[in-house]
């Protein structure tokens, strides 16, 4: 009699899963802002009077120069976009984008444009202690 030898077991076989690996963590380009001076006593109510003051300045001129685009009106589309933007010493505009829209490209263009307006008109003043500032500043379309 002849025996057969039993086949051979197969090797068992482990199943791998390939690893995720995580994408490179992008480094931000953006300068980190500058922080203020430490104001002194005694001109610590200046400062904080030339801040709040430009703060509202630059808030005003946007203002002015907002307008609500007639056919987005007709529609009676209302909404909210959410500019983001640096100012420079010297007034510039820098890094201008929307970054909350208000669902409609057109009033998000109107508020990117009522920004590019006031490019060059508000120097930070000297007493803030500031060579560039970071805005994040909400524009309105409501119709009344």
């Amino acid at each position: 009699m002849t025996s057969r030898a039993a086949p051979a077991p197969s090797p068992a076989v482990e199943q791998t899963t390939p690893k995720k690996t995580q994408p490179p963590k992008r480094q931000s380009t953006e300068t980190p802002p500058t922080p203020p001076p430490a104001p002194s006593p005694a001109g610590g109510r200046q400062a904080e009077a030339a801040i709040a003051d430009y703060r509202a300045a630059v808030r005003n001129g946007i203002e002015q120069h907002k307008r609500y685009p007639r056919r987005e009106q007709r529609r009676r589309h209302q909404g909210r976009s959410v500019v983001a933007f640096t100012i420079t010493s010297d007034g510039s505009i820098d890094a201008l984008r929307v970054i909350e829209s208000s669902g409609f490209p057109s009033l998000d263009d109107a508020a990117l444009t009522a920004v590019r307006k006031i490019d060059g008109r508000f120097p930070i003043p000297a007493e803030t202690g500031r060579e560039q500032w970071r805005f994040s500043v909400p524009i309105v379309f409501r119709l009344r």
